[in-house]
């Protein structure tokens, strides 16, 4: 599979411990809600190579200029415990060190162009947790609006959570 834009490209098996060290990066665990096991680590990873392959569309992992992963960006399905399944939503995480230098809005302004065209006329939505301003700021750069009728509290994070309630935005031009 070709990439979509130069700092994305399809996983490889051997990126492996690039993912992990994406997925155990402190400034990005923080807005998942802490760490992820070993276990879940690799079933995100096998979720990411199998997407792009069997669909054609999916999580494409964000390169740095020598071509080492240093985030992931494209489309997933929604977990199917959400008040807002089923849907497809954008999604990607940064290494911390790359953030605010275009490495997620470049690549995911081709990552919906390509979507519009494969998924003509499904919804696109993007969620986040209510204190993460710079995810929304990017939704807000990629054209989605804020739907505040839907947005709900996520059913992983218990009520005293910081970052249980979750906000939705859509994107209309789907």
């Amino acid at each position: 599979m070709e990439t979509l834009h130069p700092r994305l490209r399809p996983w490889r098996e051997g990126d492996l411990p690039a993912f992990r060290l994406i997925q155990t990066d402190p400034d990005i665990v923080h807005w998942l809600a802490g760490p992820w096991t070993d276990e879940q680590v690799e079933a995100a990873f096998a979720r990411m190579l199998g997407g792009l392959r069997e669909r054609g569309w999916g999580m494409w992992a964000i390169v740095d200029d020598e071509g080492v992963p240093v985030g992931a960006a494209g489309l997933q399905p929604v977990r199917e415990d959400l008040a807002c399944a089923p849907a497809i939503e954008v999604a990607w995480r940064l290494r911390r060190a790359h953030w605010g230098r275009g490495y997620v809005t470049g690549p995911m302004r081709a990552v919906l162009a390509d979507a519009a065209e494969r998924l003509q006329g499904e919804e696109v939505i993007a969620i986040t947790s209510v204190p993460n301003i710079r995810s929304q700021a990017v939704m807000d750069r990629l054209g989605f609006r804020r739907d505040p009728a839907a947005d709900f509290n996520h059913p992983a994070l218990d009520a005293a959570h910081p970052l249980r309630r979750h906000v939705l935005y859509r994107l209309k031009r789907f």
